[in-house]
């Protein structure tokens, strides 16, 4: 019995010791139409090149979060992050992070999708003015 308690809680420490790992998929809102920057996204050795594309959502990516809790995106061979998500535990999985220009670097927002809120043939509407907006949808 205690071989397995202490199997049971070699299992459960490697768990919680593991790097946290996120799933998620980007977009970009860019009226200026730049050239799609590319970020690594990631930490540790397993940082990988994506690219933020204005017409379609890519992805889906995955990255190890840093402290089990940020998402770190540089540029290039940047050694500090440009951007740094902070991430929450019920955001490692159907995550949308959309990318909109400012100034120099990007704001990102990030919203959840899960299949049950989100279906194919949904429309997903942001406001990323700051300003209030009426929507008409159909023929009414």
């Amino acid at each position: 019995m205690s071989l397995a308690l202490a199997c049971g809680f070699a299992a459960a420490q490697n768990q919680i010791n593991a790097p946290a790992q996120i799933e998620f998929r980007v977009t970009r809102f860019d009226p200026t139409d730049q050239t799609s920057p590319v970020f690594k996204v990631g930490h540790g050795g397993d940082a990988a090149k994506i690219e933020i594309p204005l017409t379609y959502i890519g992805g889906p990516h995955k990255a190890t979060l840093r402290d089990g809790r940020f998402l770190d995106l540089r540029r290039d061979s940047a050694k500090l992050p440009e951007i740094s998500l902070p991430i929450a535990e019920n955001e490692h999985t159907d995550l949308l992070l959309i990318f909109i220009p400012a100034a120099q670097s990007f704001n990102v927002i990030k919203v959840l999708t899960p299949l049950a809120r989100m279906r194919g043939g949904d429309r997903l509407i942001i406001n990323a003015t700051n300003k209030r907006l009426v929507i008409k949808s159909g023929e009414e």
